[in-house]
């Protein structure tokens, strides 16, 4: 396993600010598909599984699971902004 060096100083404050306005980012964009497909899922039912299948409703589908599927993606465990940007604070002096 790789060893990551611990800082030998306190990280900036733009640097902190930076991760944090990072980590707000990432939820945001994670949680907007997730509403809108809440608040729209009553006329997915009507439009889509109570009528017979059709291209329009196919690509509606698609469309609508591949946004909520992304935003799973995005909550799953992967590289962290603070990860990211330390490698790069720490590379760069």
């Amino acid at each position: 396993m790789a060893h990551i060096p611990e800082p030998q100083q306190e990280l900036p404050t733009e640097v902190v600010q930076t991760i944090y306005h990072a980590n707000l980012l990432l939820i945001t964009v994670a949680a907007l598909p997730l509403y809108e497909y809440t608040i729209t899922f009553r006329q997915e039912v009507e439009i889509v599984w109570k009528r017979q299948p059709t291209l329009a409703s196919g690509l509606l589908l698609i469309t609508r699971w591949s946004l909520v599927i992304g935003s799973i993606m995005l909550t799953l465990p992967q590289p962290t902004p603070e990860g990211i940007i330390f490698a790069t604070y720490v590379y760069q002096h």
